[in-house]
């Protein structure tokens, strides 16, 4: 459990005489001493120091607008608003500029389904498919329908293990009819991408079902529902599900340039969320309060320490990372504050937003950090960990930990076991452009990104790991490369500098293409849209492209192909009829 209750104050028990007198023979009566108040640490230099990081880093990293608020317990130590709104028409960010959240709003989705847990209206065991009725899913891992749906439970969806695919073009942020209400309708039907139960493959379309799963439940839209049960318990009042007449709203960016609000995600149950570092202060204490707020009880403690134990821990292909219910309950990717430190987090993306999520629930330390531009991402996380970094070094009083390293280690040469295993070409698991490549030449290894012209080459470390070359010919000490087999399939596992492993990406082979997928080579365009795509053989795969995205295609019979891969954004199913594929939940027709 990684919330632990409040201690109990000791109280002293002292021996006072009836009618003032000190006689030892008449009864004692026990009085309380008061505890004694807590010191609270002072803050004042580490804020100034981090005042200074975040100008500094906005304007190298180009960030018009970003908004902080550190938590210490049930107080607010620091929040403030650095830059513009909007490069078009600036206004000053303050604490209470509304960003979008992106995926955060999760959180608050999971939150409100436990909610109605509690109610004993929702089980976290039972199927999404009973808590949907009409809604059922398609599996190539299970005999039937039934089966299948059987497989899906509420939990598995909450921990990104039920194997939904990420996104469905016929959902919600890609169609103008998708709502929670219309959502299960237009996916019904939806392939699962993975086995249920097998890895952490991330589903924003999981969560919008589950915003479904509410609707049906509470007999509320999700967005009121949402206001109702969370926002206005929490006092968050200036945010919401839905883009509205609100002032103070901050514009996303792109490149330098403004995208607006973007209101294709409103009221989003995966990442709809509009609030302030300020309303988003009240969320942080809440839990760090164990599920309570100003005398409001949004979920009972037990509850919530269920949604921040790890539902994972046994699961091979998840290495290092844990995951909740709704959760990220290990560094997962990220660098911990300190070592040892339990920290629970979630990040949110959209376009033109970044925001990062993280507390540490031993030492009751928060930060959230919202900012307006795409090159923001990795600095929320960055800067949210460099606060709690300062907050933890002050009221532990312990020193400032230091950024982490691998081992050092020299670089060898592959053995000939590298040789035989890593070889090959790999899928991204956390959704990349496309697949990317490791050859042997001259007896060495060689690393292909997408999208790169230039090969990096791979040596062997101390540990039997594969490490990139660092400075002055030493290994890197930030990252390396481990080949492994779980269940018959070929896996590479990246471990950060904190000692973090997770899965990076797995190994596909082609498969032989049958003539009828041949005789369907060609362009396809979605009806009543400019949406394109094309089907391609390239090197002895089905490569499906379209926008920024590539996908190997793997052939299961003359009808029916998955895009390659263990992970997020694969494993979808794409059927074929006359001139005709269907994928992702739209229709595209050939054309001529």
């Amino acid at each position: 459990m990684l919330i632990r209750p409040f201690a109990l104050a000791t109280l002293a028990l002292a021996l006072a005489a009836c009618g003032g007198d000190n006689d030892p023979t008449q009864p004692s009566t026990p009085t309380p001493t008061p505890a004694p108040t807590p010191v609270q640490p002072s803050y004042a230099a580490d804020i100034a120091a981090l005042q200074q990081a975040i100008a500094s880093e906005m304007q190298q990293r180009q960030i018009p607008g970003l908004a902080i608020a550190l938590v210490d317990g049930d107080r607010v130590v620091w929040q403030q608003g650095f830059g513009v709104t909007d490069l078009t028409t600036p206004a000053p960010v303050d604490a209470d500029t509304l960003f979008r959240a992106g995926s955060i709003s999760k959180l608050f989705t999971a939150t409100a389904l436990m909610q109605l847990v509690e109610a004993g209206k929702l089980s976290p065991d039972q199927s999404l498919a009973s808590a949907l009725p009409g809604f059922t899913i398609q599996s190539r891992w299970q005999p039937d329908v039934a089966a299948a749906n059987a497989e899906v439970t509420l939990r598995r969806v909450l921990t990104h293990h039920a194997g939904l695919p990420e996104a469905s073009l016929a959902g919600m942020g890609a169609n103008p009819e998708a709502t929670p209400t219309t959502l299960p309708s237009l996916v019904n039907g939806t392939w699962l991408a993975q086995r249920p139960g097998q890895l952490f493959a991330y589903s924003n379309l999981g969560f919008d079902l589950l915003g479904a799963v509410i609707e049906t439940a509470s007999g509320q839209r999700y967005s009121e529902r949402m206001q109702q049960a969370m926002l206005q318990p929490l006092g968050m009042r200036r945010s919401s599900f839905l883009a509205d007449a609100t002032p103070g709203r901050a514009h996303g960016h792109i490149d330098g340039q403004s995208v607006d609000i973007q209101l294709e995600y409103d009221g989003m149950p995966a990442g709809g969320l509009w609030s302030s570092a300020a309303d988003m202060s009240r969320f942080l204490r809440m839990v760090l309060n164990q599920g309570e707020l100003d005398g409001q009880r949004i979920l009972q403690p037990a509850t919530l320490a269920g949604m921040l134990a790890p539902q994972n821990g046994d699961n091979r292909y998840d290495g290092d990372c844990r995951i909740g219910l709704g959760w990220v309950v290990s560094p997962c990717g990220l660098t911990p504050v300190a070592p040892g430190v339990p920290m629970i987090h979630h990040d949110g993306s959209t376009i033109g937003f970044n925001a990062q999520l993280m507390l540490l629930p031993e030492q009751k330390l928060g930060v959230i950090v919202l900012a307006n531009s795409d090159s923001a991402g990795g600095y929320a996380s960055e800067l949210a960990t460099d606060a709690l970094r300062r907050l933890w070094a002050r009221k532990t009083g312990r020193p400032l930990p230091a950024a982490p390293q691998l081992p050092a280690s020299g670089l060898h040469t592959p053995s000939q076991d590298d040789l035989q295993h890593y070889p090959g070409l790999y899928i991204d698991a956390l959704g990349s452009a496309g697949p990317l490549e490791i050859t042997v030449q001259n007896g060495q290894l060689h690393l292909r990104a997408p999208g790169e012209a230039e090969a990096m080459q791979l040596f062997r470390d101390d540990d039997g790991w594969l490490r990139l070359p660092g400075e002055q010919g030493t290994a890197d000490r930030n990252r390396r490369l481990q080949w492994r087999e779980v269940d018959g399939n070929a896996l590479l596992f990246l471990q950060n500098a904190a000692g973090q492993s997770m899965l990076f990406a797995s190994k596909v082979t082609p498969s032989a293409l049958p003539a009828a997928w041949l005789a369907r080579l060609g362009q396809y365009r979605q009806e009543g849209s400019e949406l394109e795509v094309m089907l391609a053989e390239q090197d002895g795969w089905l490569v499906l492209s379209g926008g920024n995205i590539t996908r190997l295609l793997q052939p299961l019979d003359d009808q029916r192909a998955v895009f390659a891969g263990l992970g997020r954004g694969v494993g979808d199913v794409l059927e074929a009829g006359a001139d005709q594929l269907s994928g992702l939940g739209i229709d595209f027709q050939r054309v001529p």
